[in-house]
C-alpha cells in the first residue's frame, strides 16, 4: 500500500473506532482511542486505547474486545474500497511512565 493511503487509512480508523466505542461505552472506565496500526497489506488493525482509571484496564480491554466484530462490520459500511478481515484491541503502552 502506497504511504499516502495508508496514513489516511490510519486516521480513518482511529477515528471511526472512537466513534463507535463512544457508542457503546464501557461499563469499567473511560475508554479512550489513541491510535492505530495496520498491517502491511493494510487488511488488519490494532486500535490502541487508554482507560482511565489505570485499575479498570484488564476489563475494559475485555469488554472492547468483545465489541471487535461490531467495529469491523461498522467500519466496513464507514471506509470505501477498504475492507479489514481482522481488528484487535490493545493498551497503548506508549503513554504509561
Amino acid at each position: 500500500m502506497r504511504l499516502h493511503h495508508t496514513e489516511r487509512l490510519t486516521e480513518s480508523v482511529t477515528r471511526l473506532s472512537a466513534e463507535f466505542l463512544a457508542r457503546h461505552p464501557a461499563s469499567q472506565g473511560l475508554v479512550t482511542v489513541t491510535g492505530t496500526r495496520l498491517d502491511q497489506s493494510g487488511r488488519s488493525a490494532t486500535i490502541f486505547i487508554t482507560v482511565y482509571p489505570a485499575t479498570d484496564e484488564a476489563p475494559a480491554l475485555a469488554e472492547t474486545r468483545v465489541l471487535r466484530s461490531g467495529l469491523r462490520d461498522f467500519l466496513d459500511t464507514r471506509l470505501r474500497g477498504n475492507s479489514l478481515t481482522h481488528v484487535d484491541f490493545a493498551l497503548d503502552a506508549r503513554l504509561k511512565n
